[in-house]
């Protein structure tokens, strides 16, 4: 699909993909954005890291990655993980996971971390997962679990 909005706004809704849940399996992650968000009311705050998908890796089940369709395009799936910030232990996580997207945090603020993490890579193994909203819907998606350094 075109990233031009102007042909976007005259492209009829057929025609416009909607992501699909993806198989079981490893994939390689692009960070597209990753950011600090403050406490809501009386919860905990988070950091969130938003990814695009790039491709799925050899343990994907070749005929259930099939399914999805010869041109199937992995970037519309954005697969987020969070890390609720409680204590300082938390931070140590957060630290963690940044490493493994190959960012050096010594000597940077969380804040300066996060921004620099944008645009690097993991590998995720995705696992499907359902569950009911608030709105009494059932739902199924994609969880991002085991993150690993890219080889």
């Amino acid at each position: 699909m075109s990233e031009n909005y102007s042909d976007i706004l005259n492209t009829q809704w057929d025609d416009i993909p909607e992501p699909k849940v993806l198989p079981d399996g490893s994939y390689l992650l692009k960070l597209r954005n990753a950011s600090y968000q403050p406490a809501k009311g009386e919860g905990d705050p988070t950091v969130m890291f938003a990814y695009k998908v790039v491709e799925p890796m050899d343990d994907v089940p070749q005929d259930e990655n099939d399914k999805l369709g010869n041109d199937y395009d992995y970037d519309l799936n954005t697969i987020f993980s969070r890390f609720w910030i409680s204590n300082t232990a938390d931070w140590a996580k957060v630290r963690k996971h940044l490493e493994k997207h190959g960012v050096d945090v010594s000597g940077k603020t969380p804040t300066e971390a996060l921004k620099d993490a944008r645009g690097s890579e993991v590998v995720a193994f995705l696992q499907q997962r359902s569950y009911t909203n608030n709105s009494g819907q059932d739902v199924t998606e994609n969880q991002p679990t085991n993150f690993s350094e890219v080889q």
